[in-house]
């Protein structure tokens, strides 16, 4: 009778046991998902306030038009798997820009008003709209990590965010 008392309570230790464990796994995947919305909300807001500078930057003209670096395609790294940390990317030329203008993109980038739209030409209300260059924006903010996911998935304080958006500059002469 005695063992069998004993048993009990093994029994009821482990259930104990497991519902710790089980627990601890429902709390790290709620603080995931709340991180995972935390991290969600400040990257939108840092592609705003990216968006936003850029903008300024292509309406006040800035510093003359600067071309950002067009990359024509990624090529797989050393261990030959896509989208991976090792990939290098192709640079291009900005006349791959010119050549989704077509034929609206004429010597000066001046875009003229044609029948049929394209990506490039819709850019530009007006036909006296000459495109000069692009401006950048640049944001970026640092989101601390909750002390759930800090301690028990990643290892480090925060996180830390950055965007780069560039718009065209568009000028009338």
């Amino acid at each position: 009778m005695a063992e069998n008392g004993h048993n009990k309570g093994m029994k009821n230790g482990q259930a104990i046991v497991e519902l710790v464990v089980a627990l601890v796994a429902v709390l790290v995947l709620f603080a995931g998902l709340l991180q995972i919305g935390l991290l969600a909300d400040a990257h939108t807001a840092v592609m705003t306030e990216a968006r936003r500078k850029a903008g300024m930057n292509a309406i006040a003209g800035g510093i003359g038009g600067v071309a950002p670096e067009y990359i024509s395609r990624w090529d797989n790294g050393p261990d030959r798997v896509s989208y991976s940390m090792d990939d290098r990317c192709v640079r291009g030329s900005p006349a791959l820009f010119a050549l989704l203008a077509g034929e609206h993109v004429a010597h000066g980038m001046q875009l003229q008003r044609t029948v049929g739209a394209n990506a490039v030409s819709s850019l530009a209300p007006y036909p006296e709209t000459v495109l000069s260059g692009f401006q950048s924006g640049r944001s970026s903010t640092v989101v601390p990590l909750l002390p759930v996911i800090r301690h028990l998935v990643y290892a480090q304080d925060s996180i830390g965010l950055q965007s780069e958006v560039w718009m065209v500059e568009m000028k009338v002469p």
